[in-house]
Order: structure tokens, then sequence, then C-alpha cells
């Protein structure tokens, strides 16, 4: 009996090893798990929190994704001039809207384009299709970025972002972004910022619109 007991036991850390194993395994993604990682922001709750540096000038964005809102909140401080700016995107039913503020205070709504929700809700979407552009550094169980990667411009269709040096952290699991940062700089430009983000996938707030919001043709 004494002999059987020791064995269960045996199998049991065994057992319990094993699963531990597997909940840290280090190892880089499939090319698959990669786009389903990157593709799959579009439909969780986190919040982002962006700084970006250059020349002594900061401007932080907190980023909120619940649901179909997202909410923006942008400290800067360029040339000793602080800004606060707040602004909204929300999907209702098969539109979307940005909702700003104007400088009497009055929160307006205007009619945006689902790209542009769509890039808002999921800023990883575009990596998705760039698995070649990194490699996985398994000592410091992070991935390093070998190539550059260029993403249009909405704003300006005549440039791009062109990213560089990046280094991109996953939980243990890899089934979540922890941080990713990098430098960029404008196809036009050889001005460079560093860019660091940091997400956060427990307590997501609740996303609350503002009251009393006009549309922006009424006015």
């Amino acid at each position: 009996m004494k002999k059987i007991f020791k064995f269960i036991l045996l199998l049991s850390s065994l057992s319990l090893f094993s699963c531990g194993n597997k909940a840290i395994e280090n190892r880089a993604l499939t090319q698959n798990e990669w786009e389903n990682l990157c593709n799959s922001y579009s439909n969780i709750n986190f919040t982002l929190n962006i700084t970006v540096e250059n020349s002594g000038s900061t401007i932080s964005t907190e980023y909120i994704m619940n649901g179909d809102n997202i909410k923006t909140v942008v400290l800067a401080s360029v040339s000793g001039i602080k800004m606060n700016i707040e602004a909204y995107i929300t999907k209702e039913s098969d539109n979307y809207y940005l909702i700003t503020q104007l400088d009497n205070k009055q929160w307006v709504k205007t009619s945006t384009t689902k790209e542009s929700y769509d890039d808002g809700r999921n800023p990883y979407s575009v990596y998705a299709d760039k698995y070649e552009c990194f490699t996985y550094d398994s000592e410091n169980k992070v991935y390093k970025q070998i190539k550059e990667i260029n993403i249009a411009n909405q704003s300006d269709i005549n440039s791009n972002t062109i990213i560089t040096d990046g280094v991109l952290k996953l939980n243990d699991d890899r089934s979540r972004i922890l941080s990713y940062e990098y430098n960029a700089r404008n196809s036009n430009s050889d001005i460079k910022v560093h860019n660091v983000q940091a997400l956060n996938y427990d307590d997501v707030p609740e996303i609350v619109l503002p009251q009393n919001i006009s549309n922006a043709s009424t006015l």
C-alpha cells in the first residue's frame, strides 16, 4: 500500500510540474497565433496608455476600449504649453461617430468612418500581417523588430509612419500584449519620436458618454 501511495504522489507531482511548464511555455508564436493575437483586440476590453517623447516634448494619451465605445484623453506638454483634450468614438448600429468638445465646452457629434472606428478600437490589427518583421528573443521573452514597418497615415495619404527598433512583450501564455516600445518617424521627415505603450486588462472603466451632445450640422 505504501508503494502504491508513493507512486500516486509521484504521478501527481509530475502532472503538476507538467502543467506548470505549459502555463509559462517559452516559445515563439506561430504565424496563425500571431494573427489571432493582433486581431483579437477588436473584441476585448482594455486600456492603452501611450507616451510619446521628442526633444523635451511629451504627449501622454490614455485610451479606454469598452464595448462599442472608445474614450481618449490626451495630456500634452509642448514648448511649455499644456493641453488636456478628451474625445470619444462610438458605434451605433452601423453608424460611427466622433464626439468632441468645442471651445465653449459644447459637446458635438460628427459622423466618422468604419475604418477610423476600427483603427481606433483595435490599434494592433495593422500588425497582423507583420509576423516576418519580428523575431522572438527567448532569453528575454520579448519580440524584437528586425524589419522596418510602414503604416499608412489616414490623415495624410502622401506619407507613412515608419516604425523601427520595436520591442513587444507578451504575457506568460502569450495571449495578450503587455507593452510595446519603438521609434517612429514620418516618411517625409527625419525627426524621430519614442513611443511607449502599456496595456491593462483588469478593471477596465465603463465609458459614460457626455450629456447634452449636439450634432455638428445643427450648430
